[in-house]
């Protein structure tokens, strides 16, 4: 995945994973990938997700799959996403859902599952787990 920050090229692979706070919450990150001539291979290129908390409105908790996209930090982020087809915009009743981080709106994505999991099979497998063991614990 080919991935423009403050005009320079990156070669990335995508990092699926969890926040060590709200570990059932979606972190994705770009990594530079490992290639022979990738001068960044292994290195944190940029965040995609920031955390928020679960609470994406109206007492709703934050679904599978779901996170805020960092674009404070990182401009280019709702660019890669939908380029990569990574995700869409998640909506409820029509509208956009966005959380605030200081004068910054993030917005609230859906990412497409399959695309995780192939991306990062293990990162994704350890993201769905902590979802599923949060499930559990909040509603037994």
């Amino acid at each position: 995945m080919k991935y423009e920050h403050f005009n320079i090229s990156f070669d990335c692979e995508l990092q699926v994973g969890n926040y060590y706070y709200n570990k059932n919450m979606l972190a994705l990150s770009l990594i530079g990938a490992k290639t022979n001539d990738n001068k960044y291979a292994g290195q944190h290129i940029a965040t995609l997700t920031v955390n928020l908390g679960n609470d994406i409105g109206n007492d709703s908790e934050m679904p599978f799959c779901c996170a805020f996209v960092d674009t404070n930090n990182n401009p280019g982020a709702e660019k890669f996403i939908e380029e990569n087809q990574l995700g869409t915009k998640y909506t409820r009743f029509g509208e956009p859902v966005y959380a605030h981080s200081g004068f910054c709106q993030c917005p609230l994505y859906s990412f497409d599952q399959t695309k995780l999991e192939a991306l990062d099979p293990k990162g994704f497998a350890e993201y769905k787990k902590a979802y599923e063991e949060y499930l559990k614990e909040k509603f037994q």
